[in-house]
Formats: structure tokens, C-alpha cells, sequence
């Protein structure tokens, strides 16, 4: 609640310093975690003090969702890591769709200020680390990651970011489209640019 009421203020004070350009260049964002249950209240929480909801303010409501955040201890192999992976996009963003809908009823479109797969799991042995590790290069993700902004696309998303454009791996995550700078064919980097390449601005 808190959250919404200082982002009516913060909105106040770019509007009134942008007021003399007729707010071009100001775009009014809330955010929120990837819950339906969460996302939903704040929507609908009405600022007793000004009367207002957050989201009558803003241009756009933001989540951020990752799919596969919770990797098994054990996942066995890099195929069954990836049919949980391609299980949980579906989850995910059916989540991310229910959100959507809830922001667009009140006429502000939803767009992803993270997204991309979370396998992360810093308890996991050594051997479970190389599973994840292998399905983070394998072909495979990048046709999850096709299908996962696909899917983020036909449920009315806009803008995407992916997070995050290069970093390596280790226990603490597997974020980047690509591991080195000029590893072009990397699959998720490979995934990434065909989308944008086959999917000019939509909205």
C-alpha cells in the first residue's frame, strides 16, 4: 500500500517537472512481483488519502516473469530440467496473462521489466549446477525462449527485457543471452534476435 501511495507522489513530482514539455518523455510505470494475488490487491487498493488508485496513474503496470525458479535438487538430466522448464512457461505465463488482464481493465497495458528463465538454486550439488549449466547452452532453451515470447506476445504483453544480455554461470544464476560478447550463436541470444527480427513493435 505504501508502495502505490508513493508512486502517486513520485508521479506528482515528474509530472509537475515535466509539465512544461507536456509530460513527452514521461512515462509513468508500477510495478510488482509476478502474483496474481499481490498484483491484483494493489490495483484495486484505493489511496484513502488521495482517492485514488495507483494504477488510474500509470502507463503501464510491470512484472517481472521468470520461468523455471525453482530447478529440482535432482534433476535427473538436461532434457527432464527442460520439460520442467517448458511446463513452467506455461504456468508462468498464465500467471503474467491473469495480471494483464486485470491491468488492462483498467485500460494500462503490462510489460516485463525482468524476464527469462531463473534456473537458480544455490543449494543443489555440484552435479545438479552441470545439469543446470547444460541446459542453460542447450539448443533447446533457445526454442523455449521462442516459445515463451510467443506465448508472452498472443497474451497482449508488450515490451519485454530480458535479463540480462551477457554474464557466465555459476551457483547464483544463468542470466545472459549470451556467456562471452561475441557468441553469437549462443541459442537464447539466437531465440532473442529472431523475435525481435520477425516482431516489429506490435503495440
Amino acid at each position: 500500500r505504501f508502495y502505490c501511495r508513493r508512486s502517486l507522489e513520485i508521479f506528482d513530482i515528474f509530472e509537475a517537472e515535466f509539465a512544461a514539455t507536456g509530460r513527452e518523455g514521461l512515462v509513468r510505470v508500477v510495478a510488482s512481483q509476478a502474483s496474481p494475488y499481490w498484483a491484483l490487491r494493489m490495483m484495486d487498493w484505493v489511496d484513502p488519502q488521495s482517492g485514488l488508485r495507483a494504477i488510474e496513474r500509470a502507463d503501464y503496470w510491470a512484472v517481472a516473469p521468470y520461468f523455471c525458479g525453482s530447478p529440482p535438487d535432482n534433476p535427473g538430466s538436461v532434457d527432464a530440467l527442460l520439460d520442467v522448464c517448458e511446463t513452467d512457461i506455461g504456468d508462468t505465463l498464465a500467471e503474467a496473462k491473469e495480471i494483464g488482464d486485470g491491468a488492462r481493465g483498467y485500460g494500462v497495458p503490462l510489460i516485463a521489466y525482468e524476464a527469462g528463465q531463473h534456473i537458480r538454486n544455490d543449494g543443489a550439488n555440484a552435479a545438479a549446477q552441470t545439469i543446470y549449466n547444460q541446459a542453460n547452452d542447450a539448443s533447446r532453451m533457445g526454442d523455449l525462449y521462442t516459445a515463451y515470447l510467443n506465448q508472452w506476445r498472443a497474451d497482449e504483453g508488450q515490451m519485454v527485457a530480458l535479463f540480462s544480455l551477457i554474464s557466465g554461470q555459476s551457483v547464483t544464476g544463468r542470466w545472459g543471452l549470451l556467456l562471452a560478447q561475441d557468441d553469437f550463436t549462443y541459442p537464447k541470444y539466437s531465440a532473442a534476435m529472431s523475435f525481435i527480427t520477425d516482431n516489429p513493435v506490435w503495440w
